[in-house]
């Protein structure tokens, strides 16, 4: 059984890793974007969490990420499932890797004319040009 800092320290990992996931994923909606690492990382949460009283509170922090007391409640609710169920525990630290590892997946080059790219994880390419203060996308 893991200690009760431990849950707390994880379970709080987690809803910081979720947050930002939520708020790019609301604007474009869960279902459309099953396919990129936002959507992704929601389901594969929600999988795990699948049959235990957090899975409700992820579902109300999905429409209002910003909200400190569905953040609390859904920290709190991780922290009791986690505590029942030491695989879950052990599946909430598998994901919080997977995050962290898409999340480092993003690439950049820039050119000698005043170009640059950036790439991210879920394929999306931003090309920037310009010089000086006039910089166009």
């Amino acid at each position: 059984m893991t200690d009760p800092t431990t849950l707390t320290a994880l379970a709080t990992s987690a809803i910081t890793a979720l947050i930002p996931l939520l708020k790019r994923a609301l604007g474009k909606g869960l279902e459309t974007l099953g396919d990129k690492a936002a959507g992704k990382a929601f389901e594969a949460l929600k999988h795990k969490l699948h049959h235990s009283s957090a899975e409700k509170a992820l579902e109300k922090l999905a429409d209002h990420p910003d909200d400190n007391s569905l953040q609390l409640r859904l920290r709190v609710h991780l922290e009791e499932s986690m505590e029942q169920d030491s695989k879950l525990a052990e599946a909430v630290r598998h994901w919080l890797d997977e995050v962290k590892q898409a999340e480092s997946h993003q690439t950049a080059s820039a050119s000698d004319q005043g170009q640059a790219a950036v790439a991210d994880h879920g394929g999306t390419v931003i090309q920037i040009q310009g010089s000086g203060n006039n910089v166009t996308r």
